[in-house]
């Protein structure tokens, strides 16, 4: 983020995308649409983002689907431990 004028900026702030607000479910509708041929400085210029900014955000949606496979191992692995336990 940007200071700019003693506030925060976001890009995703821009068209209705408050930073705090935006969904995984936005960043990736945001993504697909990126990633449909739309030329990328085109793209920026709607959402007011810098190319750096969509790089970013594929990044931390392959961050967030590792996190989320993970978690889901870990959960999985947790339940047939605790199933176990109750067979002793």
């Amino acid at each position: 983020m940007v200071q700019h004028k003693s506030r925060k900026f976001s890009p995703l702030t821009h068209r209705g995308f408050n930073h705090e607000k935006t969904t995984e479910h936005q960043i990736v509708s945001i993504l697909k649409e990126a990633e449909a041929g739309i030329p990328v400085k085109e793209f920026c210029r709607k959402y007011g983002m810098e190319t750096s900014d969509i790089k970013r955000l594929k990044e931390l949606e392959a961050e967030n689907h590792k996190l989320k496979q993970m978690f889901t191992q870990l959960s999985l692995k947790s339940q047939l431990q605790e199933g176990v336990i109750k067979k002793l």
